[in-house]
């Protein structure tokens, strides 16, 4: 079975920081450090290519704030709002 064409954007500050392109159908774990600027700043993530349901999936996102080891990311692996099994954009 090939793989999809769907690649998934890492995006700090509306920049991409990393691109995700599945070469495999493993769990697959990455870090990535970046510094904040003075204020606020924003973490997002977008996906590209055909919505055929098979796309990337991103869960477990924490952003760790280096001098107290503080996650800054509330509901990083995105079970609330429950959706009863299926998925939605928020």
């Amino acid at each position: 079975m090939a793989l999809n064409s769907c690649t998934g954007n890492v995006k700090w500050n509306d920049q991409v920081i990393y691109q995700i392109t599945p070469t495999n159908y493993e769990i697959n774990n990455i870090e990535l450090m970046i510094l904040a600027n003075t204020g606020n700043n924003r973490l997002s993530f977008e996906s590209t290519g055909v919505s055929d349901s098979l796309g990337v999936l991103i869960d477990n996102v924490q952003l760790i704030r280096s001098d107290t080891q503080e996650d800054l990311i509330i509901n990083g692996g995105f079970e609330n709002p429950n959706v009863k099994g299926g998925w939605n954009i928020f």
